[in-house]
């Protein structure tokens, strides 16, 4: 059996830039507002590349980082598996697409009357989705564990920005919601702007860089959640240097109102 690389993991928290909800008090205040704050944890790692070895995996990376002491301490993962044989060793990793330049699926929330042309929320009858009550159509929509819909492409509901979105509009189970899209789209926006990286092309156009992986999509291993939960959302951002990976984490682990 082939050993896992031994990674040289420091911590970025004070090197970084503040990230936008740490800069901004009315971010910061939404967060709390839709009770996103203080479950997510965004954190950031450098990772070098021991040997310079350019072949080893991005993936494989984030699987040996979310093992890490380091990682599992700033980001308050289980120290150890409640479920016998579920630990992170064997946890699902996905890459998604990130590609998005612009919030280009606005267009198809409006054609699934999930929002108005002028951005307002569409109400429903109140419902309980695994512990997140919603009372708008978008909420409900993307608090449900499968998200698929024949009137949104399946590229678009790939794309990190998407899962950016439902973390915001979602929100914890105090969420206060809102009755307009706007705060939504601008906290996504800011959010994607400060993990991402954005590289500007010789012909004047711009790409996104980064690679992001979707850890344990189902939220139910218990060897990085604490409990069960469609709610609950891991992420891992991964941008390459000459000598390292940039690492930004996002984790967000559902908390139950009871």
């Amino acid at each position: 059996m082939e050993e896992s690389p031994i990674l040289e993991v420091t911590y970025k928290a004070e090197q970084r830039n503040q990230w936008f909800f740490e800069k901004s008090r009315k971010s910061k205040e939404l967060f709390q507002k839709w009770n996103i704050l203080p479950a997510l944890k965004m954190e950031q790692f450098q990772v070098a590349i021991p040997g310079n070895d350019k072949t080893l995996g991005k993936k494989e990376v984030v699987s040996e980082l979310i093992q890490n002491p380091m990682v599992v301490e700033k980001l308050g993962l289980p120290t150890s598996p409640v479920n016998d044989g579920e630990d992170a060793h064997n946890v699902d990793i996905f890459q998604l697409r990130c590609s998005a330049i612009t919030m280009n699926f606005l267009e198809y929330l409006i054609e699934c009357d999930l929002i108005t042309d002028d951005g307002h929320m569409r109400g429903c009858m109140d419902e309980d989705i695994d512990g997140i009550v919603v009372q708008d159509k978008l909420r409900k929509y993307l608090a449900h564990a499968d998200v698929s819909n024949s009137s949104i492409p399946n590229d678009v509901i790939e794309e990190f920005l998407f899962h950016l979105l439902r973390i915001v509009v979602v929100g914890g189970a105090m969420c206060q919601a809102e009755y307009e899209f706007t705060e939504y789209m601008e906290a996504t926006k800011s959010m994607y702007k400060d993990l991402v990286r954005i590289r500007r092309k010789s012909d004047g156009g711009i790409i996104i860089s980064s690679k992001v992986f979707h850890v344990d999509p189902n939220g139910r291993n218990m060897g990085v959640f604490h409990r069960e939960s469609v709610h609950n959302r891991f992420y891992a951002v991964v941008n390459e240097g000459k000598e390292e990976f940039i690492v930004n984490f996002v984790y967000v682990p559902y908390i139950p109102f009871w």
